[in-house]
C-alpha cells in the first residue's frame, strides 16, 4: 500500500473566520481508504465551520469538479456510491488538492 497525501482548503465565511485564512489541513492516508474515510476525519476533527442560519451548503471540489455536497451544518456529504471508492482514483502523483466553497443561503 503507499500512502496518498491530502490537502485541504476552505472558503472563510465571515470577517472573522478570515483570521485563521486559509484553513488548510494535510495529513496522509493509505490508498485503500475512500473519500467517506477522509470526510469522516474531517468531520471527527470539526473542520468545516458552523454557519447559523439555513439552505447554506459546502460543495467540495477535486481537480476543478464538485465530488460532494454537505448541506447545511451537517459534516457527512449526500451520499454518492462514488464515496466508497477508493482515494488513489482522485490522486495525481500521490497527491489530491481539496477544496471547500462555501455556498451562503439564497436571501
Amino acid at each position: 500500500m503507499r500512502e496518498v497525501s491530502i490537502n485541504v482548503q476552505r472558503d472563510s465565511v465571515c470577517m472573522g473566520d478570515d483570521y485563521n485564512a486559509p484553513h488548510t489541513v494535510n495529513f496522509s492516508v493509505f490508498d485503500d481508504k475512500s473519500l467517506k474515510d477522509v470526510f469522516n476525519y474531517l468531520a471527527k476533527h470539526g473542520y468545516l465551520a458552523k454557519i447559523a442560519g439555513k439552505h447554506h451548503s459546502w460543495s467540495c471540489l477535486v481537480n476543478g469538479k464538485v465530488i460532494a455536497t454537505f448541506k447545511g451544518n451537517n459534516n457527512i456529504p449526500e451520499y454518492d456510491s462514488s464515496h466508497n471508492n477508493p482515494i488513489s482514483e482522485l490522486a495525481t502523483n500521490g497527491r489530491i488538492n481539496a477544496k471547500f466553497v462555501y455556498n451562503s443561503a439564497a436571501t
